[in-house]
């Protein structure tokens, strides 16, 4: 089984700033990072808030706020000209805001997101596969539970099965440890680690304050500072000679983690409104700020119109779920 290689190469991202007695008309948020992911290994990505987690992983998977401005490359594979339909398919974000109809049970749930994600299954490889990401994620003790009904660690794992569901070939989490207390947060990196071995994938996972326990189970890291700059990426077990290389000895006893959290501070407690963020003001000036090269892209995931009939069909079904019109008209979904 090969590898799979993600490869993100001095990328720069300039989001449109919105305070208009700031001097520039955008703020960066990254600022020349290069990294790598690969498949069979789960990687940690940490920094302050603002700092462009989420950034660097919604420019990865092609979504990106308007006007916004980018350089630099990301090669899936050796290949850098990826076919955005192709591309959203191959990728997967599980955000930290879950997106669920709380009426339906686990299982009603996930039934609709398979049917929706793997049209390439029969009905019975449909039926395997949501018995094994129920299992993998944890959640199905409680599968004919509704999701209104479910605690925020359980709603969590609902989503994570869901993610698994996917045919996606990187996968990328913002926060999936969030409501889990520290037993089940070990479980599920644990599991993340087979999942990833056993299907070749990519695993990423934006994660602020893991114990140096959970942070050692993680392959590799990506730590960003503020203001976009990556301070280092590379396997988990290299991070302590790193910090010695770079003269930043931490203080005996302290835990690598705790020490890598002190170095994500700012000194300064300001902030700039941007499209969709508030980021902590770095005193980025509008001569920091380069254009040449860069360009204005704007992607979107892409879908049929047989699932956006789809998705439709369930909102307004479960709308009018009790009504005989509503069922005479849409039938047993």
């Amino acid at each position: 089984m090969s590898k799979k290689v993600l490869e993100v190469k001095d990328v720069f991202f300039d989001a449109v700033n919105v305070n208009k007695s700031y001097r520039s008309s955008h703020v960066r948020l990254l600022n020349g990072v290069s990294v790598k992911f690969e498949s069979g290994r789960v990687t940690a990505i940490m920094g302050s808030n603002g700092s462009g987690k989420s950034t660097l992983v919604n420019l990865i998977i092609g979504r990106m706020l308007r006007g916004s401005k980018t350089s630099g490359k990301i090669i899936y594979c050796g290949e850098e000209n990826r076919n955005p339909e192709i591309w959203a398919e191959k990728t997967a974000f599980l955000e930290q805001k879950e997106v669920y109809i709380k009426s339906l049970s686990v299982e009603e749930y996930l039934k609709y997101e398979i049917k929706f994600y793997r049209k390439d299954l029969n009905s019975n490889e449909q039926e395997k596969l949501l018995f094994d990401v129920m299992n993998k994620a944890e959640i199905i003790h409680k599968r004919y539970e509704t999701i209104e009904d479910l605690s925020g660690g359980e709603i969590k794992k609902a989503m994570i099965a869901d993610v698994l569901l996917q045919n996606a070939e990187v996968i990328f989490m913002d926060e999936p440890t969030s409501w889990l207390d520290s037993w089940n947060a070990s479980v599920f990196i644990k599991t993340m680690k087979e999942v990833a071995e056993s299907k070749n994938l990519i695993i990423a996972i934006i994660i602020n304050q893991p114990g140096q326990e959970l942070f050692e189970q993680f392959d590799d890291l990506i730590f960003i500072k503020p203001g976009g700059n990556l301070f280092y990426s590379g396997p988990i077990s290299e991070v302590d000679e790193f910090l010695t290389k770079k003269s930043l000895i931490k203080p005996e006893g302290m835990p690598t983690v705790n020490y890598l959290l002190s170095l994500r501070s700012s000194n300064t407690d300001s902030t700039i409104p941007v499209e969709g963020h508030t980021i902590p003001n770095y005193s980025i000036t509008s001569s920091e700020v380069t254009y040449s090269g860069l360009n204005q892209i704007f992607t979107g995931k892409s879908f049929s119109f047989t699932d956006l009939f789809t998705i439709l069909k369930r909102r307004f079904s479960y709308g009018i779920a009790e009504n005989d019109f509503g069922l005479m008209f849409f039938g047993k979904l």
